[in-house]
């Protein structure tokens, strides 16, 4: 005598795991993906009227960093997109215990204005560099200064 067909409960759950990992694997890899910014990008000699930035960057200092007292430099360069995004990000020099992560997320978060080339709103490449637990201060040579310009000076104590 057959039996009938009884469909067994871990039969079930087998693809319905499945289903789940493979959401979670896709949810990480939005998350991973770099966000692109389409159309030229320029430097920020090209442009007419330069990106400006609107808040102040914060970046924080990791717990693991602190306890570790890390120090050196991180230098991250990303592009502000003219839709008023930031994309393209490619960190060049890295510290580690979570710091770089923190200096991408404080990238990320900038609010700016995007840069202007005849009278239309524009990409533009810009590079960040944080200078962590470094209280020295470094001259430069005047070659290195050529073209550069102070877009801020902060008076402390």
């Amino acid at each position: 005598m057959k039996r009938p067909f009884a469909p067994r409960g871990d039969l079930f759950i087998v693809p319905m795991l499945l289903c789940l990992v493979t959401a979670q694997a896709q949810n990480v890899n939005q998350k991973n993906r770099q966000e692109k910014c389409a159309g030229p990008v320029y430097t920020y000699q090209q442009v007419t009227l330069r990106a400006r930035i609107t808040q102040p960057l914060d970046i924080k200092i990791t717990e693991d960093a602190r306890a570790h007292d890390v120090h050196g430099r991180i230098v991250v360069e990303a592009v502000l997109c003219r839709t008023g995004r930031v994309t393209d990000l490619r960190v060049t020099e890295s510290l580690p215990y979570g710091m770089t992560e923190s200096a991408l997320e404080a990238v990320r978060r900038i609010t700016f204005t995007p840069a202007e080339l005849n009278w239309h709103t524009v990409s533009q490449r810009q590079r960040f560099e944080f200078l962590i637990n470094d209280s020295g201060t470094r001259e430069i040579t005047p070659g290195d200064a050529d073209g550069r310009l102070v877009e801020a000076v902060n008076v402390i104590g």
